[in-house]
This record gives C-alpha cells, structure tokens and sequence, in this order.
C-alpha cells in the first residue's frame, strides 16, 4: 500500500476498480493510528484484527432494462475478528447498510464521486466506532488469555498456524490462442460462404451461442455486415441486423469499430436501433470473451470446449458459471478436472453469504446436483458438510438430495 496517496489523488476516477479499495485502506490505517489503535510491529500486547469489507455498488436501474451510470446507495456490511493466535476472542458482524432495509448510510449527494467517497468514509468510520466498542472485551479477553505469561509465551502463543492458501491449482495453460480446431469452426465457414442468404442468416443465429476465437470466421461474418448495412433491400437489412448481431457477441474487441459504423453509417432506422443496442452488448460480452479465451489458465489434457467451461466457472460471472454448471452435467458429468473445479468453488465459497455470492445459489445448487450424479463417492463428505452449512437453504436442500445419491 502507497501510504503517500493522499486522499485528493484517490478522489480521482473514484469508479474505477481498485481505487476504492485503496482508499478504505489508506484511510483506515490513518484513523486507527490516530485513534491509538494500530500496533506498532514490536509492540506485545496486541491482538490480530482482521475486516472483511462486504461492500455493492449499485447504479440506478440495475436489473431493469434502463440502467445508468448514475450511483445509489450501496449495501455494505462489516466483519471483524479479533483472534490470539489461532483462537479467536471476538467476533463482530454489522447489519447490512442498505436503505431498503432502514440502516443507510448518509451524504447523498449529486455528484457520483463525492457520493462514493461520503460511502467509504462512511465504511472507515464504521469499522472505526465498532472497533473502538470492542476494545475493551477484547482488551479483557486478552489479559484473561496471557495471564502469568511472560512476553516470550506471549509472543508464542501470538503465533497462528500458517495454513496454505486454497487456491485452485494453475495448469500451464496453451501456447497458442488458436486452440479450437479448424474442423469445428469448417462448418461454419462453409454455411456463411454459401450463396443461400437463408443459410447464412441461420448461421449467424448459431454463432450466437458458441464462444469461438477465430479470424477467418469472424471476417466472413464482418464481410456479410459491409456488404449489407448500407442496403435499403428489406432482405439486405435483415442480413445486416443478424450478422451485427453475431459481430457483437463474438466478444472480440477488434470488431467493434464496424458494429459502431452500422450505427453511424446506416440509413436505416430499424438496423440503427439494433447496431447502438448491440454496441452495450459487445461491451459486456468483451469481459466475457477475454475470461473465456485465456488459453494461460487452459490444461492441455482437456479438449477446447471442457476448457472453455473451465474458464467460465473461474471467471467468477454468475451468468457464464450458470451455462457452465449445465453444460457440465449434460456433457462432462465425469470429467474429474471439471468436478474437481466445481468441488473447490462450493467448498471455498458456499458456506458463505457475503453479497457478491449471494445470486448464485442456482449454481451452487446446481453444482450440488453435478456432484451427486458423479459417482465419485469422495464428494459425499463436501455435500454432507454443504447440507448442514451452505449460506442458502436451496443449496442445503439440493446438497442433503444429491449426497444420498453417493450412499
């Protein structure tokens, strides 16, 4: 952390990722040291304090087909933990900060930055006053723990059993991003090269629902949108619509450009409309497209589309993790990497009902099913455990279902 980030430089370009982060740490680090309440690293009698920041943006409109860029208020929730060593002396959850639900946070104000900015402060604060509320149990805790112990056994039994961090292990990953097979993009090829505009309009409608990297397919289908978009043949505008449409959701940031032409450069109101709708969905299947096709986190020994759904449960995305989990239990059901993977996201995350795993009980649920439906009897003690501590009663009832599948 730059301690010599000053609050002004941090107030730029608040939205953008990260920089909140920063912030809260800056700012909470000042306050506990002037409130007398960060240790220095040769004090002895202190505690380790640890904060978990639960902390939603939400933007006006958000799930609704209008969303803008304009902030509202935020749910936020906090979680300390005071621990000696191991052991943990205090524990410490806020209710969740959310107007809806009558706990908000103040400084709504007009500009989005300051708003951010009156939220975080809002955030320290609070972390601030709940720790300075706990001192005094924890300060008692720790007299009542280390009593008749002299300062080496105190710094003893300070120590914590350091624990491997569970992380998924990283395969090698490909060497090349062309990793799907030409023979599985041919087909395609072919469709789109065909003098039947019928048949390249199905085509179109087909790349819709693949996740494919590749030129020569993506410039067939660019070539049908420039050879089109200018038409005023309702046949032509028809073929413009469905091949923008395909260039939109390949993901691929090099074919942006021609999607915003269409909107700039056609005269046609109903292919206008369409190119600016397609441009917003272009941006949010870019993100996507980028997590799908980094070949660094694909494992060789899988075929290209097991490694595909691989990335789309590592990319965290609700959306793509949902099409991951189905496609698993329909076509890879017994592919131990892939339940492997399945196995470690519900074990590292499902217990817990912090926000930002909060929408995605379907697919631990799901993920329970795939689990159950296996075989694989190693993974009844991990859906015996989720039937008793998942966060949400959808996953304990589908864990408790899919265990006895494994009896």
């Amino acid at each position: 952390m730059d301690m010599a980030t000053s609050d002004s430089d941090l107030g730029k370009n608040l939205l953008q990722p990260g920089k909140a982060k920063v912030l809260v740490q800056t700012q909470l680090i000042k306050k506990l040291r002037d409130k007398g309440l960060l240790a220095d690293k040769n004090d002895v009698n202190v505690v380790d304090l640890d904060i978990f920041v639960d902390y939603v943006r939400h933007f006006v409109g958000d799930g609704t087909p209008f969303p803008t860029d304009k902030l509202r208020e935020p749910n936020m929730r906090l979680t300390i933990t005071n621990y000696l060593g191991d052991e943990v002396l205090y524990f410490h959850e806020s209710p969740v900060f959310d107007r809806v639900k009558g706990v908000a946070l103040g400084g709504m104000l007009d500009d989005d930055q300051k708003l951010q900015y009156a939220y975080l402060s809002a955030t320290v604060n609070s972390l601030i006053e709940a720790t300075e509320d706990d001192r005094q149990f924890v300060s008692d805790a720790f007299s009542f723990k280390t009593k008749g112990l002299n300062e080496e056994a105190i710094i003893a039994k300070r120590r914590y059993t350091e624990k491997p961090p569970i992380v998924e292990s990283k395969p090698v990953g490909l060497a090349s991003k062309d990793y799907i097979p030409s023979t599985v993009v041919q087909p395609y090829l072919q469709a789109l090269a065909s003098g039947d505009r019928d048949k390249r309009i199905d085509t179109d409608k087909a790349l819709l629902g693949t996740w494919f990297y590749s030129k020569e397919l993506y410039d067939r289908v660019q070539k049908q949108v420039l050879d089109n978009y200018l038409g005023t043949d309702p046949e032509m505008v028809k073929e413009a619509i469905w091949a923008t449409k395909a260039l939109a959701y390949s993901g691929l940031e090099q074919y942006r450009s021609t999607v915003v032409d269409v909107a700039n450069l056609t005269k046609d109101e109903k292919l206008k409309k369409y190119a600016l709708k397609y441009q917003r969905t272009m941006t949010e299947r870019v993100v996507m497209a980028k997590a799908i096709h980094d070949v660094s986190t694909m494992d060789p020994s899988l075929d290209w589309r097991a490694n595909q759904l691989s990335n789309m449960l590592r990319s965290g995305d609700g959306d793509l993790r949902d099409f991951a989990v189905k496609t698993i239990y329909k076509d890879y059901g017994k592919n131990a990497y892939l339940l492997a993977q399945l196995s470690h996201i519900l074990d590292t995350e499902a217990r817990s009902d912090h926000f930002r795993y909060g929408g995605q009980s379907d697919f631990y649920a799901w993920a329970c099913r795939v689990l159950g439906v296996s075989g694989d009897k190693g993974y009844k003690p991990l859906l015996d455990d989720m039937a008793q501590h998942a966060a949400s009663p959808m996953v304990r009832e589908y864990a408790e279902k899919f265990a006895g599948k494994l009896d």
